[in-house]
């Protein structure tokens, strides 16, 4: 992967976004299969058989746009201004939720596969990395959770880094901060944490990556936290400890995932052992497997010795043990990092991400159609359709 020119680094990827868009808005409604087939009536189940929790807070925050109520949660500002307009014209909550809840993996995608494309990666690359980042199983063990899918803005805040990098501009760093500051109140409890971890990981790596000195890049830096700093103070988040979930265990990084299409296919299981399996996936404990496709190209970007950009590698290496690291609930750190610690694993999979991106890149350039098909072999991995639904009486 080699960093763009600053000049060239939103207009590449910028230019033909619009079939990865529509390839990504399939695969969300795929992937949530059969969802689309009763936006307004139905939503995703929890693990209890109960309608998303996330409902009533997203009605609460769409109700308060609208000026019929008065608690909005901040963590739903961001994805209730993309639908106001639909509601305002009468689209009803349950609809507005389940298109937020599509437009979040569609767009989730979409901004890591720009991201892969900015850092330099081919197409079927970047295809693996906006597969991954969108439809692991991580995002897809926790659909009745909608604010856990805010996570559009973090590839778009990592290309805005790479620009500051790169070109030292104050334009590229007020971007730099709005995206950070949005990430962190868009997202679900915890995702400040990890949105603060991952640029101050990836910042020396990228500076060392273009030869740039960090010491120079300090006022950009010190711009954008002023910037995040503006945008976030007016959005609170008390208890955030308390109502985040509690630290995943490593093992779950390495244990296949039950209920995926490809996996009841290879190694069918007694429907007591699968409903059991089932009970152990809720979302307080999501499944993390990355994935075989993505392990095995990430390796292969790993190991890439004239990877362009190579010199960018031991970032995304850090940021992936810091990941794992944190989000095992270390002891030492639990003071520190506790209420955020089931979400640090969005950094392991960042890493993985862009390293599977450089992986499909190496492997297109050996054979095209061998890179396409583990693209589309990632995305059948992940899915484990249908997906439970359940009714919700919302007017």
């Amino acid at each position: 992967m080699r960093l763009m020119p600053a000049a060239r680094a939103f207009r590449q990827p910028a230019a033909g976004m619009a079939l990865p868009l529509a390839v990504y808005s399939v695969a969300a409604v795929v992937a949530t299969w059969p969802l689309a087939t009763a936006p307004a009536t139905q939503v995703v189940a929890a693990s209890s058989g109960a309608a998303a929790p996330s409902l009533t807070a997203f009605g609460r925050t769409l109700h308060a746009l609208t000026g019929s109520g008065d608690a909005a949660a901040p963590e739903f500002l961001l994805s209730a201004l993309l639908v106001l307009p639909l509601h305002l014209g009468g689209a009803n909550l349950v609809l507005c939720h389940n298109l937020v809840l599509l437009a979040s993996l569609a767009l989730s995608g979409l901004a890591m596969h720009a991201c892969a494309r900015t850092l330099g990666a081919e197409t079927p690359g970047a295809y693996v990395a906006g597969v991954a980042w969108a439809f692991w199983p991580y995002r897809m063990g926790s659909l009745a959770r909608l604010e856990t899918h805010a996570l559009y803005l973090l590839p778009l805040a990592i290309v805005a880094l790479c620009r500051v990098v790169a070109g030292r501009r104050q334009r590229d760093a007020v971007l730099l901060g709005a995206l950070a500051g949005l990430q962190t109140v868009a997202g679900a409890h915890g995702y400040r944490a990890v949105t603060v971890v991952m640029l101050l990981l990836l910042a020396p790596a990228v500076a060392f990556a273009t030869g740039r000195s960090l010491r120079r890049l300090v006022p950009g830096l010190l711009l954008a936290a002023v910037v995040a700093t503006l945008v976030v103070l007016p959005f609170p988040r008390e208890g955030e400890s308390a109502m985040a979930p509690r630290a995943v265990t490593p093992a779950s990084y390495l244990r296949p995932v039950p209920g995926t299409v490809l996996h009841d296919t290879l190694w069918p299981a007694a429907p007591e052992r699968r409903a059991v399996q089932s009970s152990r996936q809720t979302p307080r404990m999501p499944p993390l497997f990355p994935g075989v496709v993505v392990v095995m190209l990430a390796a292969v970007g790993l190991a890439w010795r004239d990877a362009p950009g190579r010199a960018l590698v031991p970032g995304l290496v850090v940021v992936a043990v810091a990941g794992f690291v944190l989000s095992s609930g270390v002891a030492p750190l639990r003071a520190i990092h506790d209420g955020a610690a089931a979400r640090f694993p969005v950094l392991v999979m960042t890493a993985l991400a862009l390293l599977a991106a450089a992986g499909g890149t190496r492997v297109s350039r050996y054979r095209g159609a061998l890179a396409w098909g583990l693209a589309a072999l990632a995305f059948v991995e992940y899915l484990a359709v249908p997906v439970p639904l359940a009714p919700a009486a919302y007017p």
